[in-house]
């Protein structure tokens, strides 16, 4: 079987992306007929055979999400590609444009294609956009593109209620994919306290750690608002947030707001390994992940985690695993108690980041990809 994954992000500084490659490079180890296909102006450090990136004719970020871009890619060499290469499926992974061209191709060359619900994107416009209209309008474009499926892949129940209750697919084509992330990149042996040198991070303080976008649908902004408000009691305590990621909303940062938050822009590995294993401990507010892969590499990291109660990570964060704090999102008073009790407990701390660390023992990316090979063959 040969499989060709088309996506319109790939390189891009974000989950779905470092998702996308840890698949490609499992699917070399493991000799397996996996492609991916994309167009992108940008590229990666890493040389991986099997990623095929076509230069676009046109490129610009999103209006509304400026992080990735919308690229556009010559129809006949799109085409001829995927005639070269001969898949037996298609696995369109993105909507955007690259995604409508192989939805074209599906259709031309008579291919089936399945497809993965990697971001609610309704969700994100609406909070972005401040707009329940255009949030609407995003819903029926991802009912147009989605419904046309063989099947769909979740990768957390969260989405998978996203899916048949908004999106309005058949329960009977939603397959749940095994999560997972790179647990050799993502490992506490990472940890090494020079690299605080390199950003200029005191050693001796609590590193509560995000890493993201900077942005509205992540709720990043209430994250800066209750950082600020609780200034004092962080800096008794000497808890510094450091951020890892980019987004136009630091752009309304006052300096007041960036005393004691540390911005490292954004970060690739292995620096990105040393930063998270390096933490004192993860949070994120966001109530709009379908999955959380930052939270899966904070967890492999070994790192107790924050979450809200609200989207994919809340699955992974628990207390059966006692492994870090799920709250109900933006009350401050639930979470500056959670953070006290971490800060506080040097011992709370190592524990609960050795019990995340062992959960996502079984959570690496060989099952994920074993997982997503057998639901295709299945097919």
């Amino acid at each position: 079987m040969k499989i060709l994954l088309i996506s319109d992000t790939v390189f891009d500084q974000n989950g779905v992306s470092r998702f996308i490659q840890d698949m490609a490079t499992e699917a070399q180890e493991t000799a397996h007929e996996f492609y991916v296909l994309t167009s992108s102006p940008l590229t990666s450090k890493t040389h991986l055979d099997n990623i095929i990136n076509l230069t676009p004719y046109y490129s610009r970020k999103m209006p509304f999400y400026q992080e990735l871009f919308l690229s556009f890619a010559s129809i006949k060499s799109f085409m001829a590609k995927i005639q070269e290469l001969k898949p037996d499926i298609l696995h369109i992974s993105t909507p955007g444009p690259i995604g409508l061209l192989g939805l074209y191709a599906s259709r031309k060359l008579k291919i089936p294609f399945a497809s993965t619900y990697h971001t609610d994107f309704p969700s994100y416009i609406e909070k972005n956009m401040n707009s329940k209209f255009l949030g609407k309008i995003a819903t029926h474009y991802m009912r147009f593109f989605y419904q046309k499926a063989v099947f769909v892949v979740t990768r957390s129940s969260a989405s998978q209620k996203v899916l048949e209750q908004n999106i309005k697919i058949d329960k009977e084509k939603i397959y749940a994919l095994r999560a997972g992330t790179d647990t050799q990149k993502f490992h506490p042996s990472y940890k090494q306290e020079a690299i605080w040198d390199t950003f200029g991070v005191d050693k001796n303080s609590i590193k509560m750690l995000y890493v993201g976008r900077l942005s509205v649908e992540k709720n990043f902004h209430w994250l800066l608002d209750f950082f600020k408000k609780h200034q004092e009691y962080f800096r008794e305590k000497n808890v510094v947030l450091v951020v890892v990621g980019y987004g136009k909303i630091l752009n309304k940062m006052s300096e007041a707001e960036k005393s004691n938050i540390h911005l490292l822009g954004i970060q690739h590995v292995p620096k990105l390994s040393a930063i998270y294993a390096s933490s004192d401990f993860f949070i994120t507010p966001s109530v709009t992940e379908t999955l959380g892969q930052v939270v899966l590499e904070a967890m492999a990291s070994g790192l107790p985690c924050i979450v809200t109660n609200e989207g994919g990570p809340a699955k992974f964060v628990n207390s059966v695993s006692e492994n870090g704090f799920v709250l109900e999102a933006l009350q401050d008073a639930l979470w500056l108690d959670a953070i006290h009790k971490l800060v506080e407990s040097k011992e709370l701390r190592k524990t609960l980041g050795n019990n995340s660390f062992e959960y996502m023992q079984n959570f690496s990316i060989s099952h994920t990809f074993k997982s997503f090979w057998n639901i295709h063959k299945e097919f």
